[in-house]
Formats: C-alpha cells, sequence, structure tokens
C-alpha cells in the first residue's frame, strides 16, 4: 500500500500509542508474519535501542524492520534490518522514523538474542 509523504506526516503527527498497523511483507518472520497486525507507539529518538522493532517511512511504504545501529554522530543515522533480507537498509533519517513496535514485544534477553540469530543467520546465508 502506497503512502505518501504528506500521508507520512499527517500520520506521524496523529500518531497514538499502541496504533494497530498491517504488516506487508515476510522480511520480519518468523518474529512478525505477513499480514499480522502489530501495535506501535510514538517514541522519542534517544530512548531507542539497537533490537528495537521500527516502523519507518522509505519509498512510499511503512516499513517493519529491526534497528541495528544507531549512528548520532555524523548524520542523524539509524540503520535498520529484516529478519530476512542480507544486508542492511539504506540508513534513515529520524524524521522518518514513525514509532515503535510495542505488541508483540521483546525483552532486554528476547533482544539481544534477537540481533545474535539476525547476524548469525546472515552470516551463512548463501
Amino acid at each position: 500500500m502506497k503512502v505518501s509523504l504528506n500521508d507520512y506526516k499527517f500520520l506521524k503527527q496523529t500518531l497514538k500509542v499502541n496504533t494497530k498497523t498491517k504488516i506487508l511483507s515476510s522480511s520480519m518472520e518468523p518474529y512478525i508474519y505477513k499480514n499480522e497486525i502489530v501495535e506501535v507507539s510514538p517514541v522519542k529518538i534517544e530512548e531507542l535501542k539497537v533490537g528495537d522493532v521500527l516502523v519507518f517511512w522509505r519509498d512510499e511504504k511503512l516499513i517493519c524492520h529491526v534497528l541495528m545501529k544507531i549512528d548520532l554522530d555524523e548524520k542523524n543515522s539509524f540503520f535498520t534490518k529484516g529478519i530476512n533480507n542480507r544486508s542492511y537498509d539504506p540508513p534513515i533519517n529520524k524524521e522518518f522514523i514513525l514509532g515503535k513496535v510495542t505488541k508483540p514485544s521483546l525483552g532486554k534477553v528476547r533482544r539481544l538474542l534477537f540481533i545474535f540469530l539476525i547476524n548469525f543467520k546472515n552470516k551463512f546465508k548463501k
């Protein structure tokens, strides 16, 4: 489903805690399945942590991927990746982060395990 920049900006301004949205791809399986409904909440950029699952806007789409790296020194870039993708997404700027997935949720230990498994899995993909 296409989401224009104006639609995205309106959605970001009006986003409420635990807003439901549908996932349109299988890039996050088996954690989040295609067509699954997740809950997204606004988040302050300084509260984001590696391992958080984000919804962000790019190429007229809302994308749901894992936050893998934060680089606030240079260009305020955030690097994300789908579980089933071989490489990181192009860096995103904070203004294009819609929010953080709040349901399903990951605890601290599961978040670390999640990041480890993503890196391990992709190391051996052909």
